[in-house]
């Protein structure tokens, strides 16, 4: 209910069944309905939002919601999962209530229009337990939450009130507004909060709240009934006057202060404060207690010539601009026992890592052993470098979650992660690398939003179970091993190239490969002619096609397709078409993979286009049957050392080789072996 507690009340179901236009009472929406025309209010209307469901209201008229009958209000409530949506969208007034109360006090609700969300004639619109987006698409003397000699009351609630009229939130002439608690955003192009003869009250509740405004006006006081605190450390509290037509916090986002808190971003992105810590001073050996959680703070620069053992759960938070240092590349953490030997250990204990707005926050070691031995790693923030230089993991855990960090693991003799479950990595750039051994070792690896690379010698990437990735520019390497080795493997919307000695990608079960976005592709590549690219059973990600330059390819791919997809550039654009002259002289067109300068496939199979100038010193291997079309006056030079052939077949297969030129015939072929 308006108050956050659980209630009940008799209603009369509007589903896809019972689509009634004009309302009075109580109803309750359920599953997904679709109005295209305006509801009309003719008395006290209360709307049950069901988890799940969707009201959408999408009309051409000049009404969404419509109480301007008089003697109406509007209450909106939600479920305990708060997922039900109501979404208007109409020409002139998305939500309207004359003489009457819009009360939203629950569920997700959007309402665009030029008049988004409006009550014009004295009553109050209260926001309270919901997630409300409100849009105007007027230019003129509007709001895109507006009451007109009416409060407006925002708590507990994430808004955003926006668009490209002269006001986000905006009481007009004598009413009030006060916001308390939530996510609010407003903006307009001239005041985000305006109240035009009233009073602007702010507050939070808790830690995680904030208020963003671009420009406030009030024709009473604008006053902080807590302390804020804006991004670059600034305190605001108390009545705050107007200095050159213009407010201190205009502008500013402004968050919840308490004193003696330490600001921190978790590992969901929600700044919160942390109120009872201990401040690190570079000496320390032991962090936190058995069956506690402790939190420690780093300021500045922190120097530790030994590592840090771990009694109980440690936090530690990187402040902006603070660096941490274990050990240094001239003089590793060393010590008489294993133990002494690691940056971090936490045998049985979890470590967490966590940093400020700014990110800026470092954590650097150098460790004899492993830099991190702890029961669950998590990095929420921060710039991580760790690098361990014996025969060990630089990170050895049963779970590893890093988001919104950057990381850099350099192993010597071992893998650089190795996790007894599962790696997550999101909105993550890191660097993984092993001289002498495997990358990464998990159960489970799930990227999505991130940078990767991985150098390693032996498997670049080795999960028993599913490798995923989404969203991700990926470069894998292996020089003497296979490159992504799982059960089930599934990328897509990322830019992913594989490059290894044996198996570039290898699944027991299923490798899944789609692409998204136009600049999204897939490369395979493995540089032993003994083996093939991709092993396992591959299949294009279902309602995709995806073209290699010359083929297309859909749903679950022939071994020979498996095999000619191997060193290919995966896409989702359509390759186009040259033309060339074929076997009658007779001008014809086809699609081809080019060879240039910055692409010379050794193996061949299907039909390539020559541009400009490229020079091969090894043989050339044709997988397949091949068509090479020569651009006029491009260069293809093919020049073998020793007893090795030019162009060949390889043993045992019958393939042939067709050259053709184009219109001005001065593309060139030149063979020497």
């Amino acid at each position: 209910d308006i108050n956050g507690q659980g209630a009940t009340h008799t209603a009369v179901v509007i589903d896809a069944d019972n689509m009634p236009t004009s309302l009075s009472g109580w109803y309750i929406v359920q599953g997904t309905v679709n109005y295209t025309s305006t509801i009309d209010l003719a008395g006290e209307t209360h709307i049950i939002l069901a988890d799940g469901a969707v009201m959408n209201v999408t009309t051409t008229s000049n009404y969404g919601i419509n109480g301007t009958n008089g003697n109406c209000s509007l209450f909106v409530y939600g479920q305990s999962g708060q997922s039900g949506q109501l979404n208007v969208t109409s020409n002139w007034f998305a939500i309207i209530i004359v003489q009457g109360d819009i009360t939203i006090a629950g569920g997700i609700v959007t309402a665009e229009a030029q008049y988004a969300i409006y009550s014009p004639a004295g009553g109050d619109v209260m926001i309270k337990n919901a997630t409300v987006t409100a849009t105007t698409t007027s230019t003129g003397y509007t709001g895109a939450i507006r009451s007109y000699n009416g409060g407006i009351t925002i708590n507990n609630s994430n808004v955003t009130a926006m668009g490209t009229a002269r006001y986000g939130i905006y009481a007009e002439y004598s009413g009030n507004i006060l916001l308390n608690g939530g996510k609010i955003t407003a903006t307009g192009n001239n005041y985000g909060i305006y109240a035009e003869n009233g009073n602007i009250t702010l507050g939070w509740t808790n830690p995680t709240d904030y208020i963003y405004a671009n420009k406030y006006d009030a024709g009473g006081t604008l006053t902080l009934s807590q302390v804020f605190i804006d991004e670059a450390g600034n305190t605001y509290s108390g009545t705050v006057a107007m200095v050159s037509g213009a407010y201190a916090i205009d502008g500013k986002t402004l968050y919840p202060y308490i004193e003696g808190s330490v600001p921190y971003i978790d590992e969901n992105g929600q700044r919160q404060l942390c109120t009872e810590y201990n401040v690190l001073n570079g000496t320390e050996t032991t962090l936190g207690a058995a069956g506690q959680e402790t939190w420690c703070v780093v300021q500045g620069t922190l120097n530790y010539s030994h590592g840090i053992q771990l009694l109980g759960n440690t936090h530690i938070i990187l402040c902006d601009g603070a660096a941490m240092n274990i050990g240094t590349s001239d003089s590793p953490v060393s010590g008489t026992t294993s133990q002494e030997q690691v940056g971090f250990y936490g045998d049985g204990n979890n470590l967490s890592l966590y940093a400020q707005s700014g990110n800026t926050g470092a954590l650097t070691i150098y460790s004899q052993s492993c830099s991190f031995f702890v029961k669950d790693l998590t990095i929420a923030g921060g710039n991580v470098n760790a690098t361990s230089l014996s025969d060990v993991p630089v990170i050895f855990c049963d779970n590893l979650t890093v988001r919104r960090s950057s990381l850099e693991a350099h192993a010597n003799y071992y893998a650089a992660i190795q996790a007894n479950n599962d790696v997550t990595l999101s909105n993550v750039t890191a660097n993984l690398n092993s001289s002498n051994a495997f990358g990464l070792v998990c159960s489970n690896f799930a990227v999505d939003n991130s940078q990767l690379t991985v150098n390693a010698r032996y498997q670049a990437i080795e999960a028993s179970n599913v490798i995923t990735l989404s969203n991700v520019t990926a470069n894998i390497n292996s020089s003497n091993g296979n490159g992504l080795v799982c059960s089930n493997f599934a990328v897509d919307h990322s830019q992913l190239t594989v490059t290894a000695l044996y198996q570039a990608i290898q699944a027991s079960n299923v490798i899944t490969l789609g692409c998204t976005a136009a600049t999204d592709f897939i490369k395979a590549t493995c540089t032993s002619f003994l083996t093939l690219s991709y092993s396992g059973t591959v299949k294009i990600a279902d309602g995709q096609t995806l073209y290699d330059g010359t083929n297309a390819y859909t749903g679950t791919l022939t071994d020979a397709e498996r095999q000619t997809i191997g060193g290919r550039k995966l896409t989702n654009v359509a390759p186009p078409t040259y033309d060339y002259i074929d076997l009658d002289g007779t001008g014809a067109t086809h699609t081809a993979v080019v060879i240039d300068a910055d692409n010379m496939p050794t193996a061949l199979s299907g039909w390539y286009i020559v541009q400009g100038t490229v020079s091969y010193t090894n043989t050339i291997d044709l997988a397949g049957d091949t068509h090479i079309i020569l651009a006029d006056n491009a260069v293809m030079n093919v020049t073998v050392t020793g007893y090795n052939n030019g162009i060949q077949s390889t043993s045992g297969n019958n393939y042939s080789l067709f050259v053709y030129g184009q219109t001005g015939q001065s593309g060139e072929l030149n063979v020497t072996s």
